[in-house]
């Protein structure tokens, strides 16, 4: 139970239906304080028992070190896919089963019915995107009574609390002051900005970790064309801009796939590279050690010009779909 609306109407669902259910909550962050208490006033509003999971180490080695040495790293990390790989659905799943679950269920828009992860009907919400990197076998312990609602509203018309949750922000672990709040006790490097083709320096930065590729705004730097952040070279300390055509690639490789779905060595299925953008057709070539090549198959028009080409950044995740099942997903490399 993260305090927020979805999760708490879970607990009142299982409720409903004669489940015999307890509250689990992760103690993360020093934010975490207010997620507790608002579980905590839910479970005795259904007079349910409510349990408080430290993971604080945990969370921060997996999960903020990680944020921070991505960006630092020059690429675009993913803390919500991680976190449901490490800490929620793994070590909060294995607590919860320690305390006397059979299972495990979590307000993510998503469902399991006819194999371990489907996408869930309200297609606005759907959530499988940042599910594709937990282990199968975790997800056999888990459900997700939201799945089924064709939207949030009617999941909100359900609900009927003395003490209403608020909504549940996207990364929990950043302050009001931001990535800034993470960020501050890195030395800031200054490095040149540079033009990707003509390899002419336009400018400084400040640290590659305030720059993810696709950036277009906050650069500092000036032309007659609209600049893009095309690469990072976190070796060189340099950041490499350019304009929108040149941030296209046909051809990408990912590693460290979790394979919810066997799959033979080389198939044409749908993939996700960013949790709001559509699915698009692609050849999946399988490699050794868990890695494989993503080649775009559809014709895509940009700007009236058609492609199979497409925009990536290197440390989001890669969910490849069978129709509106999940068959895994990667880090983008």
């Amino acid at each position: 139970m993260s305090g927020g609306v979805d999760s708490s109407t879970v607990a009142y669902l299982l409720h409903q239906q004669k489940y015999n259910v307890f509250g689990v909550t992760m103690d993360i962050h020093e934010f975490s304080y207010k997620a507790v208490l608002d579980a905590k006033k839910v479970c005795s509003d259904l007079g349910i028992e409510h349990y408080t999971i430290n993971l604080r180490d945990e969370f921060k080695k997996n999960i903020i070190d990680y944020f921070k040495k991505t960006y630092n790293d020059g690429k675009t990390p993913n803390p919500c896919a991680i976190c449901n790989r490490e800490i929620k659905l793994n070590l909060l799943l294995k607590n919860a089963i320690d305390l006397g679950a059979d299972v495990m269920a979590t307000g993510h828009y998503a469902r399991n019915n006819f194999s371990p992860l489907e996408e869930a009907v309200c297609k606005k919400k759907d959530q499988s995107y940042f599910l594709s990197l937990v282990k199968r076998e975790n997800l056999e312990k888990l459900i997700f009574p939201l799945g089924g609602f064709s939207s949030k509203e009617e999941v909100r018309k359900l609900f009927n609390f003395k003490n209403p949750p608020e909504e549940s922000q996207d990364i929990c672990f950043l302050s009001n002051n931001g990535y800034k709040s993470v960020f501050n006790d890195i030395v800031e490097a200054e490095g040149d900005i540079v033009h990707v083709n003509s390899l002419k320096t336009l400018g400084k930065h400040y640290g590659v970790h305030n720059y993810t590729v696709g950036q277009r705004k906050g650069m500092g730097i000036s032309h007659e064309k609209p600049l893009y952040v095309i690469k990072i070279d976190k070796k060189n300390n340099t950041v490499f801009v350019g304009e929108k055509e040149d941030l296209y690639v046909s051809k990408f490789e990912i590693n460290d796939i979790n394979w919810i779905i066997d799959m033979p060595e080389i198939f044409e299925k749908y993939i996700k590279i960013r949790y709001i953008s559509k699915k698009i057709l692609a050849k999946i070539e399988k490699l050794a050690d868990n890695r494989a090549i993503v080649t775009i198959v559809d014709d895509l028009s940009y700007d009236n010009t058609t492609t199979t080409a497409i925009t990536v950044a290197a440390g989001q995740v890669c969910c490849i779909y069978d129709n509106e099942t999940v068959i895994g997903g990667g880090i983008i490399v």
